[in-house]
């Protein structure tokens, strides 16, 4: 059976959602549901979705799951940029704190895996046309997410098709 589906290896991993409070919140069984499907964090109960550890581990597996930890896991530097970290999950910054979708640092390592990332980045960001042409510089596909004004612009442009010369 898959990872995913069940069956004879463990139980459904989303029947999380109609278990009691008391199997939510035991650590052996969420870790094993969330290991099988990151979506089965939404489940667990508020103290786990808290567990830094726990969380960290699902992040890493799949850095959306930041979508279901904690708010405070959600405005910790760490945790966000580790669920950014991984191939094609800057997106997960749609998920952080807004003061972290402030911090050019940690967006630009997010797009740095996803362009789409810029999409996520606070207005004070998106707009920045020196934010902008980094950020299409350390990732072209980052050039879609840029604000219209800043595409009409020809060195943004330049810069992501990796020219930065004057034509």
């Amino acid at each position: 059976y898959s990872a995913a589906g069940g069956g004879r290896d463990g139980a459904e991993p989303m029947a999380l959602q109609y278990a009691g409070e008391r199997t939510r919140g035991d650590r052996a069984i969420v870790r094993g549901a969330v290991a099988r499907d990151w979506h089965a964090l939404s489940y667990a109960s508020d103290e786990l979705r808290a567990d830094r550890s726990l969380v960290l581990d699902c992040i890493r597996a799949f850095g959306y799951a930041l979508k279901h930890a904690s708010a405070d896991l959600r405005a910790d530097r760490e945790v966000v940029r580790a669920a950014v970290a991984g191939p094609g999950s800057g997106g997960a910054l749609a998920h952080a704190s807004e003061e972290l979708r402030d911090d050019a640092d940690l967006v630009l390592a997010a797009v740095a895996t996803d362009g789409d990332a810029l999409y996520f980045a606070s207005d004070r960001l998106r707009y920045d046309r020196e934010f902008v042409l980094k950020a299409v510089r350390r990732n072209p596909e980052a050039f879609a997410a840029a604000p219209e004004p800043l595409r009409d612009d020809k060195s943004v442009l330049l810069a992501s098709s990796g020219f930065d010369g004057e034509i």
